[in-house]
This record gives C-alpha cells, sequence and structure tokens, in this order.
C-alpha cells in the first residue's frame, strides 16, 4: 500500500485531469498529457527509444512513468528555450 501512495504522490500531475472527460475532441496540453494521452506516451516511448509497443506494454510500471516524466519534462523544456528565444529574438506574440 505504501507503493501506491509513493506511485500516486511521485507522479501527480503527470496526467492533466480535466472537467470535461466526456468532451469529443481533447484539448491541448500544457506539457503533460491530457486526454487520450496514454496513446501519446506510448508513442511518444515507442518513436524515441525505437520501442516495440509490445516492448512499452510489457515495461515495469514505474520505468513506464519514469519515461512519461522525462518526455514532459523534456517538452516542458523545449517550449521554455523556445520562448526564451523569442524574446531574446524580440519576436512577440
Amino acid at each position: 500500500m505504501q507503493s501506491l501512495k509513493s506511485l500516486n504522490g511521485g507522479y501527480r500531475g503527470l496526467f492533466e485531469q480535466s472537467d470535461e472527460e466526456d468532451a469529443d475532441e481533447p484539448k491541448p496540453s500544457k506539457g503533460g498529457f491530457a486526454r487520450y494521452g496514454w496513446v501519446t506516451a506510448i508513442t511518444t516511448i515507442v518513436d524515441k527509444l525505437n520501442y516495440t509497443p509490445d516492448q512499452v506494454y510489457n515495461m515495469h510500471v514505474f520505468e513506464f512513468l519514469h519515461w512519461c516524466s522525462y518526455f514532459k519534462a523534456e517538452n516542458e523544456y523545449i517550449k521554455a528555450e523556445t520562448e526564451r528565444m523569442k524574446i531574446q529574438n524580440g519576436i512577440r506574440r
């Protein structure tokens, strides 16, 4: 039971919560994985790590969540760097 609490606490916010779970279309994400995010997460791991879907499906849950956290952080970093470069180059939104 302690590991379940650790799992819930350690990965809180990885998958974004939505008040509109029944919406037809997913909304853009803020760096996390929004509705249907598990599909995006699996696809990202398959593409970036050159894994097969079966390898991802057979991963230990902690390994899967660690990779999801890594790719979320990477996306946030890329977004922040892009914004920083826009500001540095005088490009406004």
